[in-house]
């Protein structure tokens, strides 16, 4: 299966979009309100109403950008033009947020922080930014643009972009039984190895994670949260089978993509829906609902 993909990003969801892909419904409304890389929004039919979401204003003006027919073509033209290396990875990295550049120029220097960083964290340049890696970087880079390109801008140009936090939204569409609502937050802190728990822009307290359960636990809308599962169980405490949860481990030998060293540990994914999922989804992964 060939995924259109826009760029690298802590935590995508791309290597397991086609198992999401295949539990969520179509609805007349789709939001996603953890942005991202929208891994999933990518993948999917563009032919509702569709709402995507990030606390973080670099992601949603690069999609901004991209949606817009003439700055979409100044994104591309700008990108292909710039050469790989240290320096200009760190003047990215410090100008991508500047106040005094335009909308383009923060979307290319955002993207190219994306794309040349290591596993998208937009810190750390790729290979440590070794010389004789650069042009093959550059090279791979454009590519990677060209080849989902015209997917990008099409699913961009269809979608309601917003920068906020994704619990106000949420509020807002909870309800609507007409609606699919895709959550994919930073995961519960106590999950997380000391690496993960600051590579985001957009911080979510454990406080916040409390209000999005509290919020989603008896919505109306169709809902899936991605999370990890284990230490004080927090998601199970308020989605489960009492509130009409369920629970399903969606892949158990994913490879951990945040990890350094020439060991890398493998990371249970587990989806949480307030619906059922439909009997095809057998062929992707164990339909045991694994709610308590």
């Amino acid at each position: 299966m060939v995924l259109n993909k826009t760029h690298p990003y802590m935590g995508s969801k791309l290597r397991i979009t086609p198992q999401l892909t295949s539990v969520l419904p179509h609805e007349e409304k789709y939001a996603e309100l953890f942005l991202g890389s929208a891994a999933v929004y990518m993948n999917r039919v563009a032919d509702s109403t569709n709402i995507l979401c990030d606390i973080d204003s670099a992601i949603t003006n690069m999609w901004r950008v991209v949606s817009d027919d003439k700055k979409s073509l100044e994104f591309l033209h700008k990108f292909e033009k710039m050469d790989v290396d240290t320096i200009i990875f760190e003047e990215a990295l410090k100008y991508e947020n500047a106040s005094d550049f335009s909308d383009v120029d923060r979307a290319v220097m955002t993207y190219y922080t994306l794309v040349y960083s290591f596993d998208g964290n937009r810190k750390n340049m790729r290979y440590g930014g070794k010389p004789h890696e650069w042009n093959e970087m550059k090279v791979k880079g454009k590519r990677r643009l060209i080849e989902n390109w015209e997917a990008w801008r099409y699913h961009a140009s269809k979608a309601q972009i917003i920068t906020d936090n994704g619990l106000h939204v949420l509020e807002e569409i909870k309800n609507d039984e007409k609606a699919v609502i895709m959550l994919d937050p930073p995961y519960v802190k106590e999950l997380l190895g000391d690496y993960n728990k600051n590579l985001y822009r957009g911080r979510f307290s454990d406080m916040e994670q409390l209000e999005m359960l509290r919020s989603i636990q008896s919505a109306k809308a169709k809902i899936m949260l991605c999370g990890y599962r284990g230490g004080s169980m927090l998601y199970d405490q308020y989605l489960n089978k009492d509130t009409g949860w369920h629970c399903y481990c969606v892949n158990d030998r994913l490879t951990k993509s945040c990890r350094t060293g020439s060991k890398k540990g493998f990371a249970q994914e587990y989806i949480w829906v307030n619906y059922e999922i439909p009997e095809k989804c057998r062929y992707y992964f164990s339909t045991f609902d694994l709610a308590i």
